[in-house]
Parts: C-alpha cells; structure tokens; sequence
C-alpha cells in the first residue's frame, strides 16, 4: 500500500503545471504583483500600489505586462481542467480593466510575450507522457493575439520550462531535450538530467537551429543578451554541437557566443544570470557562503533558501555584492516555486527577501529594491500590502 502511495504522489508532482514567481516590470517601471486579492501594479517610485485587474474566475498567479504597457498578460488558477492545475491566460485591457480570454488550458510552466506583442508563448507540461523518458515533459505553444489561435511550436519536440525571445521577435531561445542521461544500462541519472541542445527556433514555422550541446534539467536557465550577440546558462555540461558530453558533479554557468557557437566556462558559485536591460551589467545569482556584506542574515535558514546577488560589468567581471537575503522558492515539496528577480532599470534590482517573524520559523516575503552598488535599499512590501487589504 506504501508503494501505491508514493507512485500516487509522484504521479501528482509529474502532472502538476507550477508557475515561477518571475519579477515583471512594465515599460514605464511599474512592477506587476499577482496576489490573492488580484493583480496589483507597485508605482516605479515604490510608493504608490494599484489594483490592475480581478479576475471573475480563478485565482493570479503569474503576469506580464504587453511591450507598449497598456495591456497585460494575466494568468490564473482555475478549476475543471483535467488532470493537474487548471490555467486561465487572459489579455487585459489596462485602461478600461476589460479582458478577453486567450486559452484555458492546464499545468502552464511558463509564459512570455514576443518584443512585438503579437504573440504570447508559454510552456506547459504535455498531457501524455514523453516515450522514453516515462514522464511528462514541456511542451512550447505559442498564441497569436490578433486571432487567439494556439499551436504547438514544435508539436514532437519537449523543451525546458524556460524559453526566451530574440530581440527580432521573429525566433525564440530554447533548451530542446533529447533523451535522458543514463548512468548505467537501463537506468536513467537522478535529478533529471537530460540531453539537449540550445537552439533558435524560428516562429511560427518551427524549424531550429541548432547552437550549443548541453546537459541540464528540465528548470535550467539562460537569458540572452539584449543585442542577441550572447547568452547565459547554466549547465551540467556543454559543448559544441554534436559533442559527447558527460554531465559533471555541479551545475556551471556558461556563456555563449550565439554567431560563432563559442563557449566560455565562468567560474564561480553560480545558480543563473539575467543581463541588464541595456546589456551593460549582468545579475547573478547564487548561494551564500558568507556572513560579510549586505543584507541581513537568514539565521536558522539553510543555505539552499537563501541567495546571493552580484551585479558585474557584461564580462561578468568587477562584482559587486548587493544581497544576500533574497529567496531562492516558495512552498513546499507539492509546490514549490523557484523566485527570480528582475531588473527595474538599469542600476536597480528588485528581488523578494525573506525575513523570520514571530520567532524563526515563521517566513515573510518582501519584495526589496537595491541600487547596483549596494548603497541604497528599500523594503516595497508595506505599501503593496496597504493597498490590497484596505477596503
């Protein structure tokens, strides 16, 4: 009967879509908070928090703002979508909070809006199970806006949660998986380590260009530069095209020269790495194994629930330690969500710390701006919360 238990429960986190807490700041700096109460809007300032939209059914969980601000891209949990977490994605008119469905689908991974704002695309976790890998896996879809038509991208093909468009709104950055690393015969690696490639697919005909050979998982991340001259990701392995790769012991943070295919291993104690907006600076993100420097400590906290973050020049050198209290997820082992932070600007991070009330075991999270040399730091949290519980 245990047996059937944990078969049961595993079936479960297979089959089970989980939203990222992914930072989005909009064209004009406002930053976009999806919470119980609905999607709320923090003022560029930190001052000032709105209520954007409720929706009639469901309830927020992930959103980003359109290219010209005006418009949002709103998804909610929903019931009676089958197996797994039902999603509502929906288009919301800023101006008059009207909002016009775009699909109702289950288990979305991840979503994202082309530089245009013709397209969504967003991932989601197949309904059937990928043969050879006995296990659900991404799914790339993408949504043209003017027509609500919803085609798969790569209708054979799975992918990493993540994805990312190119600057030209015309291709996207993915992780494509090909088979899983097996250790020994007939026996696939733990962790979920799968071979794959990096490639540029090209919308909406599909076809892919192959850029480097990778071993990652299934929540590897990457982020390409704001010029599609380079990309960083992290990685167990890589390698050029057509390599035989053998994943190492740690995950390694990786940059790719997308022209060439060049690799450049970047040493240090890295998770993952989002480039400024205008390219010029780089945030990297990784575990803390100091008590030197910004940012309070997290006390009985372990080290996997707490982040350190860095700002460097666009060679990831000149490092500068802005915190080291940001939260790496949130949830538990049913559902759990990885947190990313953001850039608001150019010299400003956003990112949602953790802080122990009434006593240390109880958590809150507190969305946190810092300036890129660590000298200025505000806790957000207070006025977003005023805004939502006050009648």
């Amino acid at each position: 009967m245990l047996r059937s238990l944990l078969l049961a429960l595993l079936t479960v986190v297979i089959l089970t879509g989980c939203l990222p807490i992914e930072l989005e700041v909009g064209p004009d700096g406002r930053t976009v908070i999806p919470r119980e109460e609905g999607f709320f809007a923090l003022a560029a300032d930190g001052k000032e928090a709105s209520l954007l939209y409720r929706p009639a059914d469901g309830e927020p969980v992930f959103a980003r703002f359109f290219p010209d601000g005006k418009q949002l891209l709103a998804i909610s949990k929903v019931q009676g979508q089958g197996m797994g977490v039902g999603h509502l994605l929906e288009r919301v008119n800023l101006a008059d909070g009207s909002a016009k469905k775009l699909v109702t689908t289950s288990n979305v991974t991840y979503a994202l809006i082309s530089p245009d704002g013709k397209t969504v695309s967003y991932t989601r976790l197949a309904d059937e199970q990928k043969p050879g890998f006995e296990k659900n896996l991404p799914e790339l879809r993408i949504i043209d806006v003017a027509t609500g038509t919803d085609t798969a991208l790569l209708p054979t093909a799975s992918v990493a949660v993540l994805h990312r468009w190119f600057a030209d709104a015309k291709s996207i950055f993915a992780f494509v998986i090909d088979e899983p690393v097996v250790i020994e015969e007939g026996q696939q690696r733990g962790g979920d380590l799968y071979h794959g490639r990096l490639v540029r697919i090209s919308v909406p005909d599909g076809k892919i260009t192959p850029l480097a050979q990778v071993i990652g998982s299934n929540d590897t991340f990457f982020d390409v530069a704001p010029n599609d001259a380079k990309a960083l990701f992290t990685a167990m392995a890589a390698g050029k095209v057509g390599d035989k790769l053998t994943p190492g012991e740690a995950p390694v943070l990786h940059e790719l020269t997308i022209a060439t295919g060049e690799l450049r291993r970047i040493e240090g104690n890295f998770r993952y790495a989002i480039y400024s907006p205008d390219g010029k600076h780089v945030l990297t993100i990784g575990t803390d194994d100091s008590d030197q420097g910004p940012g309070p400590r997290m006390g009985g906290m372990g080290g996997s629930d707490r982040l350190k973050l860095t700002v460097t020049d666009a060679s990831l050198g000149n490092p500068v330690v802005v915190a080291r209290d940001a939260m790496a997820q949130a949830g538990g082992m049913m559902g759990s969500a990885s947190i990313y932070p953001a850039w608001q600007g150019n010299d400003t991070v956003l990112y949602i710390a953790g802080r122990h009330v009434y006593g240390n075991t109880a958590t809150n999270y507190m969305l946190t701006r810092v300036s890129t040399d660590a000298k200025t730091r505000a806790i957000l949290q207070p006025v977003i919360d005023t805004a939502a519980v006050t009648p």
